[in-house]
């Protein structure tokens, strides 16, 4: 039940955990049978795994989408002109280039595969420099996909 609460807040868009507690204890378990918020909070985080391995399971069983997407995006941690001042991720964030801004940046990068319904199946979660392609392999192995990989071409 946990984890059917925990998928309805996310499919209602509810950006907060404390705001989907308040809106569960008061439409759906007015009679507070609900747990409180911290515990439903860890309980959620705990089955995390379950529910990674829940949707893992499902693609594999169920139909296949008609395709799927596996696109990139910056996650950048400072702009170029902070970059030697900021220490804090020194030797773990690296220095990547995002063509659709024309600009460099530090940070990470975040390849996510996604079905033709929106469904995020599988992501990765790269040094800034990682070429997309590379990336893109083992985000495609992550959920078996009965199509060859096609992705946008990388400059």
């Amino acid at each position: 039940m946990i984890i059917a609460i925990h998928i309805l807040g996310k499919l209602l868009d509810f950006s907060s955990e404390r705001a989907w507690h308040r809106f569960v204890t008061g439409n759906l378990f007015t009679n507070g049978q609900f747990l409180e918020r911290s515990r439903s909070n860890r309980r959620c985080r705990a089955l995390r795994w379950a529910m990674k391995w829940i949707r893992h399971e499902l693609a594999k069983r169920g139909h296949h989408h008609a395709y799927v997407v596996v696109d990139s995006l910056p996650l950048p941690l400072c702009h170029a002109a902070r970059r030697d001042r900021v220490k804090r991720f020194q030797g773990i964030a690296d220095i990547g280039y995002c063509a659709s801004k024309k600009q460099w940046y530090d940070g990470w990068k975040l390849h996510l595969q996604v079905t033709d319904q929106g469904l995020p199946m599988g992501y990765v979660v790269t040094e800034a420099s990682c070429h997309d392609r590379i990336a893109a392999e083992s985000v495609m192995t992550q959920i078996p996909h009965p199509l060859s990989p096609r992705g946008q071409r990388v400059h």
